[in-house]
Order: C-alpha cells, then sequence, then structure tokens
C-alpha cells in the first residue's frame, strides 16, 4: 500500500506528514522529493540530508541527498523552501538489497497537496529564526561572509549589515521593518505604539526618521531596584524627536504590551486601519536571539479598538486606576473575522475564565509554546488538567519559564507525557553534539522560547488561536498591561502556527534526547543499517502524532 502524505506550511518552512499501515522490509528510510509549481514530475529532485549512516565519516557540513541518505522518519521539516515557493512532496521507501540502497517506486506516495510559503491576507502570521544554537544556522553559515562566521553573537547583532542578523529576525524582523518603511514612505500615515523593550537600534533608527509621526509609549521594561528604566538609552535617543510618552510603573506591574497600530490621517481624523501585535519585544534578543511571533492584522475594527486601548493607557500615566481594569474586563471584538481581543488588566481573571473553557473543550490536540507564566493557575496548568483528562488528546509542546524563578525552566510535554529538565539540556558547551554529523554552534541566550501561544484542535473546521503579549497566565491577568487574542476558524493561520510550533519544539526536543544520551554507548550517532526504526510510528504516541498531523 501506498503512504498517504500531506505538506503544510507557514511563510518560512514546510512541514511533510506521511504514514504507512504497515512496516516495509528492509526500508532503510525514505527519499523525500520536493516539486517546485511548474515543475514536471521527473524534474523534480530529491531534498538533501544532512545525517548519514552511523558508520560513516562526513566532511564537515556534508550533504547528501535523501537517496543516498533517507529519512528515517515520517515527519520532515523543509527548512529551504523560500517565501513565495508552491512545493509539493512525495515520499519513496529506500530498500536495502543486501549491497546498496534501492528505490522501490511501486510503493512510492503521491504527489501531496501543493502548498505555498505565504501567510494569509488579513491575517499576517511572521515568525523569526531565533534558534541560535543549532545546527540549522551552522549550515546556513557556511554561504555568509568568513566575518559573519567569526563573531560572537552580540557582535552579530550589533552589526545592522549581518546576513546571519539579518536570517535570524525572518520573516518578523524583516515585516516590522517594512511596516516601519511603509509608514515613512507615505506621509498620511501615523503610528501608535505601546512598547515594553526599545533597544534595537534599527527599530530605534526608523523611529526617529518618523519623527513627530510616531507616537510611542515606552514604558520600563524588565526593571529592578538598581535599574529602574531599562530603555534609559532609547528613551534618551528619541526624547523631543518622536511624540514619546513614558509609563514608568512599580511593584509588581509590569507595562508589557508590544503593540502598534497603524492609522490614516484623513484631515483632522485619524483612521486606524492596520495592527500588529505579538510576543515581540523591540530588542535585540527580542528580535533575533528568541524565538518570536507577531501578526499583522489588516482590519479596520481590530485596529480601531488597538487604538482605543493605546488611549486608555496613555490615561492611566504611570498607574493602574480601578477605570483602567473595568473597561478592560469587557473584551473588544470583530465576530466578522472570528477575533476577540482581551486587554489586561482585568477584574475576576475574566480572560483566563474563556481560555480555560475553550481549552476544556478541546477536541482533538493542543499546540503550545509559552514563556514564564507563573506556577500555579496558569493556562499551561489548565492545558496539564485537560491533558490528565482526556487520554486521547494529542497535547504537545515546551514552556521556558523564566531561569531565575524556578529550578527546572524547561518543561516538554511530549505527546501528553511531561518532562521537566534543566536549561543545561540545551546550551552548546553541555551537550556532545559531537556524533559525526553536528558541528560547533553558536552560544545562545537564557530565554530561548519568549513566544505566548495556544493552539486548540488546529487542523479541525473549527481551530482556535490564543497569542499575544499576555503571558498565559495571572500575572498578566491582573497586574500588567497585555493583549490576548483569540481568533477563530482562521485553517490558515492554525496551520502556520502548527508548523512554527512544531518547528520549535523538535528543535529543542532533539537537544534535550541528546543531553540525555550522550553518555550512553548506544546513543544515536546517524542512520541505522535497518527497518525496525518504523515500529516506533507504527503503534503508540507517535503513531498518534502522525494521525493529529493528518486530521485523523
Amino acid at each position: 500500500m501506498k503512504p498517504s502524505i500531506q505538506a503544510f506550511a507557514n511563510n518560512d518552512d514546510a512541514v511533510v506528514v506521511w504514514q504507512s499501515n504497515e512496516k516495509i522490509k528492509d526500508c532503510y528510510g525514505f527519499a523525500l522529493y520536493r516539486k517546485l509549481k511548474g515543475e514536471s514530475d521527473t524534474a523534480a529532485e530529491p531534498v538533501q540530508s544532512y545525517v548519514g549512516f552511523e558508520d560513516q565519516t562526513p566532511k564537515e557540513g556534508e550533504h547528501r541527498s535523501s537517496t543516498e541518505w533517507p529519512i528515517q522518519k515520517f515527519v520532515w521539516t523543509d527548512f529551504f523552501v523560500k517565501t513565495g515557493d508552491a512545493a509539493s512532496y512525495k515520499v519513496i521507501p529506500m530498500i536495502w538489497n543486501g549491497n546498496h540502497l534501492v528505490k522501490d517506486e511501486t510503493k512510492a506516495s503521491d504527489w501531496s497537496n501543493e502548498i505555498v510559503i505565504e501567510t494569509g491576507k488579513v491575517f499576517k502570521a511572521s515568525f523569526n529564526r531565533g534558534l541560535v544554537s543549532s545546527q540549522f544556522l551552522i549550515n546556513k553559515m557556511q554561504n555568509v561572509p568568513e566575518k559573519d562566521r567569526s563573531k560572537n553573537l552580540d557582535q552579530v547583532l550589533a552589526d545592522e549589515t549581518s546576513k546571519t542578523r539579518a536570517f535570524l529576525g525572518g520573516n518578523l524582523s524583516f515585516n516590522i521593518y517594512r511596516l516601519l518603511d511603509n509608514v515613512f514612505n507615505d506621509e498620511t500615515l501615523v503610528i501608535y505604539a505601546a512598547l515594553y523593550e526599545l533597544n534595537e537600534p534599527t527599530l530605534v533608527g526608523k523611529l526617529k526618521k518618523l519623527k513627530k509621526r510616531a507616537n510611542v509609549i515606552l514604558a520600563n521594561g524588565a526593571f529592578k531596584a538598581t535599574e529602574p528604566d531599562p530603555n534609559k538609552d532609547a528613551r534618551a535617543a528619541l526624547k523631543d524627536i518622536i511624540s514619546l510618552l513614558d509609563r514608568m510603573v512599580t511593584g509588581s506591574h509590569f507595562a508589557h504590551n508590544k503593540f502598534l497600530v497603524v492609522c490614516k490621517k484623513v484631515g483632522e481624523e485619524i483612521k486606524p486601519i492596520r495592527v500588529l501585535t505579538g510576543s515581540t519585544n523591540w530588542s535585540k534578543n527580542g528580535m533575533f536571539a528568541q524565538i518570536n511571533n507577531g501578526v499583522i492584522i489588516e482590519d479596520e475594527i481590530v485596529a480601531e479598538y488597538y487604538f482605543e486601548e493605546w488611549k486608555r493607557i496613555k490615561e492611566a500615566g504611570n498607574d493602574y486606576p480601578k477605570t483602567f481594569s473595568l473597561q478592560n474586563s469587557t473584551p473588544s471584538e470583530n465576530p466578522a473575522i472570528g477575533i476577540k481581543t482581551w486587554f489586561t488588566s482585568v477584574n475576576d481573571f475574566v480572560d483566563m475564565v474563556e481560555a480555560r473553557a475553550l481549552i476544556n473543550n478541546a477536541k482533538q490536540g493542543i499546540l503550545f509554546l509559552m514563556f514564564n507564566p507563573g506556577v500555579k493557575n496558569t493556562l499551561f496548568n489548565a492545558i496539564l488538567d485537560k491533558n490528565a483528562a482526556d487520554t486521547n488528546l494529542f497535547v504537545h509542546g515546551i514552556i521556558n519559564q523564566d531561569p531565575g524563578t524556578k529550578e527546572n525552566p524547561l518543561i516538554f510535554v511530549n505527546r501528553g507525557k511531561q518532562e521537566p529538565t534543566d536549561f543545561n539540556a540545551i546550551i552548546p558547551k553541555n551537550i556532545k553534539l559531537g556524533n559525526r554529523f553536528s558541528r560547533k554552534e553558536i552560544a545562545g541566550k537564557m530565554v530561548v522560547i519568549h513566544s505566548k501561544v495556544i493552539l486548540i484542535d488546529p487542523f479541525s473546521e473549527n481551530p482556535i488561536l490564543m497569542t499575544g503579549s499576555h503571558n498565559l497566565g495571572e500575572k498578566a491577568s491582573k497586574s500588567n498591561d497585555d493583549n490576548l487574542n483569540i481568533i477563530r476558524g482562521n485553517k490558515k493561520l492554525a496551520e502556520e502556527y502548527a508548523v512554527h510550533i512544531m518547528s520549535v519544539y523538535n528543535h529543542y526536543r532533539y537537544r534535550y534526547f541528546q543531553f540525555l544520551n550522550q553518555d550512553n554507548t548506544t546513543t544515536w550517532n546517524g542512520l541505522k543499517y535497518t527497518d525496525t526504526w518504523q515500529e516506533s510510528y507504527l503503534t503508540g504516541l507517535k503513531k498518534r502524532e502522525i494521525a493529529f498531523w493528518l486530521g485523523k
């Protein structure tokens, strides 16, 4: 029987998933073929693989065709498609005939559905590539100038001309820059932004160019008693150049928003037309060295209510008056595009109540990425409770707690099973990625996953996405300026975020697995000369994961 196959995409990567209902005798892996739009079937070429068999000694950074180094799994992320590409995929079993590998065309899949590496029209999602400690980045850096490869991470992030920096920022930094450039080039446009952190030099420069057309409420970031204003340098650089307002909060509060509203001036009227929101701080780490997401929403109703929230924040000054939380305790929404937005702070955790109810009603699965929601009464706790109550649900994700507040700052939920670990399990100096197919990596930062995303039933008819600046815990609900967007029924957007979440998860899961097994003489060190690798995909949790992707 032919394997079934399906492809998924966002505006950066593609994920290909295939399924075989039975073990294929002597199959040592699959060759994966990519066909771009307009190519004939015979012109399609196999994707490249960077991992060969365990007894081979490759050259540094060597890659070969997947017909020679086949794929011993049923899920593959294609990082080498480009924005705008339209592609479809097929897999062919590679059979060991006792002497060498041969293709079994009789068991080849059909071509998959065609995916396009793009985002939507109303919701334009963007993701960066903040996987600093990664084989992917090192392999990509082979194609950049030697001056970039010899720099440390701080030097790379400080160099606005660095191709490595641009690569790490991905579509996220590109689209934020382009948004500000489009405003600069149209003198009828103005912006209203509420920012938590600001130190990224290109963004500061673009705000300067806008002059008084930039209206920015700038908070004091992750302040400490000894450092009450981490944004002081940006504040000084922008003073008297743009329309800059301070929001210097104290105590348990953080003015944690990172949104921007683009408005059009029509005579004396200010007309909101689009909004940018998400998890991304306007800092060097936020843009380039952490996993983050952003979404531009091309909708005047949504832009209008974000603008109204900006004015409420302005009116609040440095405080949290009772009227502020009272007004936020009623959500804003546009049912026509399926979005509801909670701004915080709110009373009685009303945002969390709705989010928990949606989690409790999940039917197929929940994917997530989180940063520091807290340790109790969080939406992470709600996911764990749902997972315990419904063993048929597919739950998969990773949480990055603040390393300063928790002994085990990384928690994997791997196909429903919770696995706490220490941050040391993923950083280069502590992992012997020294199997012969790995290369020395760049050292990363302590915060690696900063996205705050929950995705419910992504491949159903009614997927639900939660995203924004909200850390998905009670502190964000009662004490911070934040936004939590709940977007229903947008299958394209759900697919984009599913690809993003799984790509990030698989990266860090691989590193964790290597860490756990690096002192084991039987640990994975390349492809195995056996067909038994298939067995784990034919039963149990891996089979359930494949079924989840394929909507079964």
